[in-house]
C-alpha cells in the first residue's frame, strides 16, 4: 500500500492547505524530470492529491493505513525471512501448489 502522505511529503495531520501546497510544490519539481519519469511521478502526485484532497477518501484512507500499520505490527518479532516464506506459502496455498515444509540442515 503506497503511502500518500510520504508521496506528497507531509505529515498525516497536514491541513488541506497543506496538501494542496506540497502537491503543487511536488508537481512543479515533477516537471523537471524526463518524459518517462515525469509520467510516472506526476501519476503518482495526482492520485495522493485526490485522496488527501477529499476528506471522505481521506478517512478511508486513513482507516486502511491503519489496519496495515496494525498488521505489520503484529509481525513484529518474526524473523524476515520467516514472514517471507509464511507469505511465499500463503500465496502457493491459494494457487493450489502442494507445499512441502524443509527440514534438516541446509546443503
Amino acid at each position: 500500500m503506497k503511502d500518500y502522505y510520504d508521496v506528497l511529503g507531509i505529515p498525516r495531520d497536514a491541513a488541506p492547505g497543506v496538501v494542496k501546497v506540497a502537491y503543487e510544490g511536488r508537481m512543479k519539481k515533477a516537471a523537471r524530470l524526463k518524459d518517462a519519469e515525469r509520467a510516472a511521478e506526476e501519476r503518482e502526485l495526482k492520485e495522493a492529491y485526490a485522496i488527501l484532497s477529499n476528506p471522505a477518501k481521506r478517512e478511508d484512507f486513513d482507516a486502511s493505513l491503519m489496519e496495515a500499520m496494525r498488521k505489520v505490527k503484529d509481525t513484529e518479532g518474526i524473523p524476515v525471512t520467516t514472514q517471507i516464506e509464511m507469505a511465499v506459502r500463503d500465496w502457493l496455498k491459494r494457487r493450489g501448489t502442494v507445499v512441502k515444509k524443509r527440514t534438516g540442515a541446509a546443503r
